[in-house]
């Protein structure tokens, strides 16, 4: 049995924050380690998998995490979606690279009633048995 979680979270707007960020005027010459993330659709994993196991599902669910702000959403992602850009860049660059995250976070994600931040993270998931 082979079961796999895979994100699926790379057309989130965090993620095309960043991306249009990395690759704007003000950053492009100074992260040129710019990561590309691609996956399979589900159509093209059911292609290439099916065919080879006995039984094979799969389906996409997106949690609903709730952030208590939008500090939040910068504190999850200084540690993952951020951190290469960080690490490539001076004090001065990772301040202006985060104030500029942040004041799009604070566009993109609504701030709920009691100041918290509802924030998708979809996820694909498939299970195929032999």
């Amino acid at each position: 049995m082979l079961a796999v979680q895979t994100p699926m979270n790379y057309e989130e707007p965090i993620h095309r924050i960043i991306g249009g960020i990395v690759h704007s005027p003000a950053f492009a010459d100074k992260l040129p380690q710019q990561r590309e993330f691609y996956n399979l659709t589900p159509p093209e994993y059911w292609e290439l998998l099916h065919a080879h196991a006995s039984a094979f599902r799969m389906w996409k669910v997106t949690y609903m995490h709730t952030l208590p702000s939008h500090e939040a959403v910068m504190d999850w992602y200084r540690g993952t979606g951020m951190r290469p850009y960080l690490q490539a860049l001076d004090d001065a660059g990772r301040k202006k690279f985060e104030a500029e995250v942040f004041a799009q976070v604070r566009e993109e994600y609504p701030t709920q009633s009691d100041g918290s931040i509802i924030f998708p993270f979809p996820r694909f998931f498939f299970l195929a048995t032999r």
